[in-house]
């Protein structure tokens, strides 16, 4: 399941640690290596090769400090390597194993649908705390 498991651990790839940095580029490669040869393994190589640019644009959006009291800005989404709605999104639906697959009445560990990311908002909201956490909107 390597969409599910893209997203627990592809912080390893922006540890501040370079040993769990360098484990988290190993997993990756490997996966992506041994997905190569798998019915979907072309699709699930661009979601693990993507991830990285994705990961990277939720840091910068964490990171971003507005210049003045804004409620909103305009951000600019960049081009992702691969389409979002090949990607399992972060969601609590999508990355809980389905009851009864441990007594093995269940024969897919995760949910057969989910909704998938189609395009981020381009309106970034800035809530007007202290420390002005950001909310994206992602659309289904």
């Amino acid at each position: 399941y390597p969409g599910q498991a893209m997203w627990s651990c592809g912080w390893l790839r922006f540890s501040k640690n370079d040993m769990k940095k360098k484990a988290g580029d190993e997993i990756f490669a490997s996966a992506i290596k041994k997905l190569r040869r798998t019915p979907n393994g072309k699709i699930m190589e661009g979601v693990l090769s993507t991830s990285k640019s994705i990961f990277t644009f939720f840091i910068n959006l964490a990171e971003f400090s507005p210049k003045k009291e804004q409620n909103s800005v305009k951000m600019k989404v960049p081009a992702f390597g691969t389409k979002l709605t090949n990607f399992v999104p972060p969601i609590q639906a999508a990355l809980t194993v389905s009851p009864g697959v441990l007594e093995g009445s269940v024969t897919d560990a995760f949910p057969t649908f989910v909704p998938r990311m189609r395009a981020f908002d381009r309106e970034l909201k800035i809530m007007q705390s202290k420390a002005k956490p950001k909310k994206v909107r992602v659309f289904a």
